[in-house]
């Protein structure tokens, strides 16, 4: 894994979530992932081997991802029956 780059191969459009593993004066693996979430997984563990694979004295800093993640809310069903606390505070003040 020493100076190989992996990333997202954006330029690829036969198919979606591809990450490139490019090793230097070798070849490049197209690798294809169940979806945005594994991607970037999936790349995280590969760049973190790459900076490890290195000699202590010959490393770079550690390179991060900087895109957000997708994160889904949670909903919460509110009892309609149940007064809210905003309502019992305003209950105890009258």
């Amino acid at each position: 894994m020493q100076d190989a780059e992996a990333g997202q191969a954006s330029d690829y459009n036969k198919r979606r979530h591809v990450i490139r593993l490019r090793i230097q004066q070798g070849p490049q693996f197209l690798i294809r992932t169940k979806g945005e979430d594994d991607q970037l997984v999936w790349i995280e563990h590969l760049q973190a081997s790459v900076n490890v694979s290195l000699d202590l004295d010959t490393r770079k800093m550690p390179q991060f991802i900087t895109s957000s993640r997708r994160r889904r809310r949670v909903r919460v069903h509110h009892d309609r029956n149940v007064p809210s606390r905003h309502h019992q505070r305003e209950g105890a003040l009258i």
